[in-house]
């Protein structure tokens, strides 16, 4: 049954808000001493659950209830949970490799041993390396289960945060390619049937890529070397379908592929090989030149359009954080009236592999658009079939003229109501055999 339940509605101050989950918090500190946290993000708001830490799950106790929605607090309740709401039954002991996960005496009592759900975590071979990466990079790394149930789970998520130290952090600016500077940890499932690691998200296999390159000492000089002669380096990952073990990483000046440069630029390609975590191969490359045609006048009176987005001429690649509205323009750069489907564009989802997810996209390919194709090869998706939303037609059409500009905007809404996810995506025309200059590729990040 709910008590002393606070609604705020979009007048009230936020502060208010603020002071009652604080107060409700400190109380339920001082009847059960430490709490935890958990977020269950639902349709329409998110709830966020304060509840007793190391609980016996056979006895009743109060839970702090915060429904959040657009970053503000709506609601505040708090609830009394009795063994009877979460289920009927006790559960069975759990024990692993002679590890006890789960504790049932003979009152019913339940208790969790939530070190032994980290030590199980700590024995895969991946999230041993993933502490160590962070551990030598960033600072500290803390486990802690988040999310166990032993009345209906069957695995258990830890959440591995990171104690940033700065002194670190001022040294990753320093180095010749960019890492992330605020890292934020990351999860894994612990399956307590198996006592295996079944999931993980945010595995920063990207970055971890780029710090075995960084170790090699004739890799790093090269970078180093490269960085000061043009400037930032940017990396784009590749992997054998034919030795999944072996990945490629081309370093190379950031530079935009579609202007004019007369200068001659070089890159590295650096090869890893993934079981032994060495360099087994350094290459340098060159990067020709950039000439970029002047059209004929004969081709200067075709009928042409330029489509581009957030009323940008200059720009051929954009990000944009999920949830913001994204401008697009279509620009008669001809010299004669064109007729179009209203509107005349549609979005398609453009190839990644998980290292890049990783490293642009900054969160793992589970929650990344990617994660609806199949895989092809271990870190590739199949995205033949890559249209991923098409606006609803009007049935008249429309015609742009002459040095006319018609623009939408367009809130990430797919057609079923969903918001597009993290990905690399492009706005294309259909059913038009006119050309056109399209400037619309564009990067989806996660909301931070």
């Amino acid at each position: 049954t709910s008590k002393n339940g606070s609604e705020f509605d979009n007048n009230s101050a936020e502060y208010l808000a603020k002071i009652e989950v604080k107060d409700r918090i400190e109380d339920l500190e001082s009847k059960y001493g430490s709490y935890e946290c958990i977020v269950k993000p639902r349709e329409n708001y998110t709830l966020v659950i304060f509840q007793p830490e190391n609980m016996e799950y056979n006895n009743s106790y109060e839970v702090v209830l915060v429904y959040v929605k657009n970053e503000g607090i709506i609601k505040v309740e708090t609830e009394t949970v009795t063994p009877g709401i979460i289920t009927p039954e006790s559960p069975k002991p759990i024990q692993i490799n002679g590890i006890k996960i789960v504790k049932v005496n003979e009152r019913g009592d339940v208790k969790v041993n939530y070190q032994r759900i980290i030590d199980l975590a700590l024995m895969d071979s991946e999230v041993r390396e993933i502490v160590e990466f962070l551990e030598r990079r960033y600072g500290k790394v803390y486990p802690k289960v988040e999310a166990f149930n032993p009345y209906s789970d069957t695995s258990a998520m830890v959440h591995f945060s990171i104690d940033i130290d700065p002194q670190k952090i001022e040294k990753i600016k320093k180095e010749p390619v960019a890492f992330p500077t605020e890292p934020r940890g990351f999860f894994c499932w612990v399956n307590l049937t198996t006592g295996k690691v079944e999931k993980i998200i945010r595995a920063y296999k990207a970055d971890r890529l780029i710090d075995i390159v960084l170790t090699d000492k004739v890799a790093r000089s090269k970078l180093e070397t490269l960085k000061e002669k043009h400037g930032n380096v940017s990396v784009v990952f590749a992997m054998s379908p034919d030795e999944p073990d072996i990945v490629e990483l081309i370093f190379r000046p950031d530079y935009n592929p579609h202007e004019e440069r007369t200068e001659e630029l070089y890159g590295i390609l650096c090869v890893v090989d993934m079981e032994t975590k060495k360099v087994v191969k350094i290459k340098e490359f060159n990067i020709s030149p950039i000439s970029v045609p002047t059209p004929s006048q004969n081709s200067l009176l075709e009928p042409k359009l330029r489509l581009y987005l957030n009323n940008d001429k200059e720009e051929f690649v954009h990000e944009f954080v999920q949830g913001e509205r994204i401008r697009i323009f279509l620009e008669n750069i001809g010299n004669e009236t064109i007729p179009l489907p209203n509107p005349p564009w549609e979005v398609i989802v453009l190839p990644m592999i998980d290292a890049e997810i990783e490293s642009k996209l900054h969160c793992s390919p589970e929650e990344s658009v990617y994660a609806k194709f199949p895989k092809i090869y271990p870190d590739m998706y199949n995205i033949s079939n890559a249209l991923i939303y098409k606006p609803k037609v009007e049935q008249t059409a429309v015609l742009i003229h002459p040095n006319e500009t018609l623009t939408w905007t367009w809130d990430q809404r797919l057609n079923d109501g969903g918001l597009l996810k993290p990905g690399h995506y492009q706005v294309v025309l259909r059913g038009l055999d006119v050309k056109c200059v399209e400037q619309t590729i564009f990067y989806v990040l996660p909301k931070q």
